[in-house]
């Protein structure tokens, strides 16, 4: 009987749900199991529904929602956001497909479980490994990722060859398993680059592999669980890779075409290192610059002798942006709301301050009621504050944490 997916998954027509599937090896019975009942474009609606209308596909068991471990899509699918899934007859045999959840009328396929739901492995691991050495994460993923660009390895890379790069370190280019992964690595990348900035970086994102079907997949072996496909160039045979933007938007690419890359690794996995790479993890990139963060405090000039000495500059601060970034940084890291040291200090010229690089000051970010002015009779030095981030002033020599800052060239 053909019903909306709606009806067919109220309950009444098919108890206790309608069909998950977890592997292929459930797909392939079900398909084989069909087979003989199938007709020419038919179809059968499963469990699975973009519930929360993001473009996240969950199977809707019970009620419930549960992530899905194993896809089965078929070529340009998922198409849009706020469908429900048929699993397809004849041609395209077995293949999913998002159809409209009202006015779509399809066959059921139903799942009884014959014992209670166990967790898996995986989900036994909970809470997870903090992430290794320089790869980043949040609270609640199971994944660390790590930004490579070119500013940090000097070139650009083919999509197989930034794959290979990441396999280096036991991971792989970055997959997104829910919405919260693409969310957390669009975040990444706005606090390492400037939001106006035309980048593009390889993800896992492609249809290389000539036995699915012209379909998606993530090169992880992650399912595909979001309908990324709204584009009608994803549809360009020349173009079987994608990339990343740092707009929530993925776009098809030649796979031959040379960008940078993300690469993500299990939060229990350690990273391999290569032997020919060049770890460099206290620096931190943003916009164009790198930042290192001295937290063990010491004198204003013990500061202004050790950024030297590593052939960069005392913090200089040019813009709100890159203030914010700063105070973002230091409120991590500070247990106790310190006060960090930043390149200003009284050495001016007239009124006129100078960071200690001797450029100008063309930002100012200082609390309330002050002026920039430093008018004692000691020398005093400037600090930012870890709490509120505004500026201050302070006898050079107490002791405080401090950055150092390196432009890209």
């Amino acid at each position: 009987v053909l019903r909306s997916f709606e009806q067919a998954s109220g309950g009444y027509y098919c108890p206790p749900a309608l069909l998950t599937i977890t592997s292929r090896f459930e797909q392939a019975f079900i398909t084989s199991l069909i087979s003989s009942v199938a007709r020419k474009d038919s179809y059968f609606w499963i469990a699975l529904q973009d519930q929360n209308n993001t473009g996240e596909y969950t199977w809707k068991t019970m009620g419930q929602r549960e992530p899905v471990q194993y896809t089965h899509w078929n070529a340009h699918q998922p198409s849009y956001h706020g469908g429900c899934v048929v699993l397809r007859g004849g041609s395209s045999f077995g293949r999913w497909e998002v159809k409209n959840c009202s006015d779509f009328k399809a066959m059921s396929l139903c799942k009884t479980p014959i014992k209670v739901w166990e967790k898996t492995e995986f989900e036994g691991r909970w809470p997870f490994h903090p992430c290794y050495m320089d790869w980043e994460s949040e609270t609640g993923l199971a994944s660390c990722f790590k930004v490579f660009h070119s500013e940090k390895v000097l070139m650009k890379r083919s999509w197989r060859e930034a794959e290979a790069f990441c396999e280096e370190f036991g991971a792989h280019l970055a997959s997104f398993a829910h919405i919260e992964e693409e969310n957390f690595v669009n975040k990444l990348l706005h606090s390492k680059f400037n939001w106006t900035q035309e980048r593009q970086f390889w993800i896992g994102f492609n249809k290389r592999n000539p036995l699915n079907a012209g379909s998606w997949e993530w090169s992880d072996g992650s399912p595909v669980v979001s309908s990324f496909l709204d584009n009608a160039y994803f549809e360009e045979d020349a173009k079987n890779c994608a990339v990343y933007k740092a707009n929530n938007t993925l776009l098809p690419s030649n796979c031959a075409s040379k960008h940078e890359w993300i690469c993500k690794i299990p939060r229990d996995v350690k990273p391999n290192f290569p032997v020919w790479y060049q770890y460099d993890a206290p620096w931190l990139f943003y916009q164009n610059a790198e930042y290192l963060f001295h937290t063990h405090p010491a004198e204003w000039a013990t500061f202004e002798f050790v950024c030297g000495w590593l052939r960069s500059d005392f913090l200089t601060i040019y813009s709100a942006q890159e203030q914010e970034f700063i105070h973002s940084k230091i409120r991590a890291l500070s247990k106790y709301g310190a006060n960090w040291w930043i390149g200003l200090e009284d050495r001016r010229a007239g009124d006129q301050i100078h960071w200690s690089n001797g450029s100008p000051v063309i930002f100012q970010n200082w609390d309330k009621g002050r002026k920039g002015r430093m008018d004692s009779q000691r020398k005093r030095c400037v600090f930012m504050s870890a709490i509120t981030g505004l500026w201050g002033t302070e006898n050079c020599s107490v002791p405080m944490p401090s950055i150092c800052k390196r432009v890209k060239i």
